[in-house]
């Protein structure tokens, strides 16, 4: 009985694996790690410390802007946290000047 419970929960296990909850944070493949070139601007100011609010009056765009691209950021990185987008951002950085 125990075998086949625990066989089970593997499969299940497996198949929530193969599709995975619609929103679940999940990395990005590499070539999805492009940013655009604002999203490059707002990273870089991230990057120094500056809040949305500020970011968006260095940039003359709404703060809501400035969050709606951070997020899609998020999504992009498959990372939770400004440090994160910093940090993928970064290495992806150093990655291709390596190539």
């Amino acid at each position: 009985m125990i075998r086949s419970h625990t066989s089970t929960c593997r499969q299940e296990t497996n198949r929530a694996e193969d599709h995975p909850h619609p929103g679940a944070v999940r990395p990005a493949r590499s070539d999805q790690m492009r940013l655009s070139p604002r999203q490059t601007e707002i990273v870089s100011l991230v990057a120094e410390g500056l809040s949305g609010k500020e970011i968006a009056r260095t940039l003359r765009m709404s703060p809501k802007t400035v969050e709606a691209h951070i997020q899609r950021m998020f999504d992009k990185y498959g990372v939770r946290s400004r440090a994160g987008i910093v940090a993928k951002w970064l290495s992806d950085s150093q990655a291709r000047r390596d190539r």
